[in-house]
């Protein structure tokens, strides 16, 4: 990493406090309270409390480890269908107007019942009343933070 960057600058920290012998479980908890990750915190939490009451450290990493790294795999999982389903619902989103500027192009006398009377008229507007909304509805649907 670049020697700007945040995680090099509070790993120099860690260090230059490691060197005048304040804990590392401590140093972990201040690093966990200034990141704001809940990931850091809750490693930093349980390595406090395992190093106070004596556990197995490297078991207690690994499973920390093996914890974050399920976390990690299910997130990229979520993203990953989270994707598909977005390029989906644009893909469907933009079928009607294709569809219409399809017969527009190769049929023009096709569409002229829909737009040249009042009744038409209403139906179109009606029809796309209800496509607006459900494009709206179809991007709240996959606007999820994960």
């Amino acid at each position: 990493y670049p020697k700007e960057t945040d995680i090099v600058k509070e790993f120099h920290y860690i260090e230059t406090q490691l060197r005048v012998s304040v804990p590392v479980e401590e140093l972990l908890l201040s690093l966990g309270d200034r990141s704001g990750i809940e990931d850091v915190e809750n490693f930093a939490a349980v390595f406090y409390t395992a190093k106070r009451t004596g556990g197995d450290m490297n078991r207690i990493i690994q499973t920390s480890a093996r914890m974050l790294g399920d976390k990690i795999d299910v997130r990229k999982e979520i993203e990953t269908t989270l994707a598909a389903k977005k390029a989906e619902q644009m893909i469907m989103s933009l079928m009607p107007a294709g569809i219409i500027l399809y017969l527009k192009l190769t049929s023009p006398g096709f569409l002229s019942v829909l737009y040249g009377n009042l009744f038409g008229m209403c139906a179109m507007t009606l029809c796309l009343g209800i496509y607006v909304l459900s494009y709206w509805l179809g991007r709240r649907i996959v606007d999820i933070e994960v």
